[in-house]
């Protein structure tokens, strides 16, 4: 600006950091705390299990919330091989080692009698806040604690996909599916369940009084007309 004296500068002050969105600060408007690398990420990806990036924690807002979050993008089964999430779910790192194990050690193997490799798990929902089956006043879903996933079907290297709840897919496959799952994880719901998880097969590890495990998945059979012979598999 201009002055009696001649021209005068006045150095402009600097501009205040942008606050992140609302979405990621949280209801209390909090920044949200850097990712930390935790000993349970290094334990999931320095021994080439699986292939992950950890997340700010959730910040605890109307009873959802979570720390030591990951994103895991794929399952490493041996140097020539790995099983893609589609889409990366959001999990605790405690429950992606887990995930990590059954698809590494038992999803990968029990899949081989459909014929060839498992190359992806098709997922529904992981990290969501809400209530349980989105009933309203029914408690705070596991998912919204980024402590469960669904899972949908598979896809194997020869490009078939499959879903865990079909009842064409084979027989045996499905029942060793199940009894992995329910061996690993202490919540398993499908088919029989409830209505909400007839097509999908729903994951956690909610820690119950004495150890409690929840294994509800009916490994049902196609439905033809009397005589009929339907196959087992595709």
């Amino acid at each position: 600006m201009w002055s009696m004296y001649g021209p005068r500068y006045i150095e402009a002050a600097p501009m205040p950091r942008p606050r992140p969105p609302e979405a990621e600060r949280g209801k209390t408007g909090e920044e949200p705390r850097p990712p930390v690398t935790s000993q349970c990420l290094l334990d999931l990806t320095s021994a080439g299990v699986a292939i992950a990036e950890p997340l700010p924690p959730i910040a605890a807002h109307d009873g959802c919330g979570a720390d030591d979050v990951v994103r895991l993008h794929a399952v490493v089964i041996d140097k020539a091989s790995r099983v893609e999430l589609k889409p990366a779910p959001t999990l605790r790192c405690g429950l992606a080692i887990e995930l990590s194990k059954w698809i590494r050690q038992d999803v990968a193997t029990e899949v081989l009698a459909l014929g060839a490799k498992l190359a992806e798990i098709e997922s529904d929902e992981s990290y969501e806040c809400r209530p349980r089956n989105n009933v309203p006043d029914s408690g705070i879903s596991e998912h919204g604690l980024a402590n469960a996933i669904d899972v949908h079907s598979f896809k194997l290297t020869n490009g078939k996909r499959y879903e865990f709840t079909d009842p064409i897919v084979n027989e045996g496959v499905r029942q060793k599916l199940k009894s992995s799952a329910c061996a690993r994880f202490s919540t398993v719901l499908g088919p029989g369940s409830d209505e909400y998880h007839e097509n999908h097969i729903h994951l956690d590890l909610k820690e119950r009084r004495n150890g409690f495990r929840l294994c509800q998945w009916d490994i049902r059979l196609p439905v033809g007309p009397p005589g009929s012979s339907l196959p087992d598999s595709r």
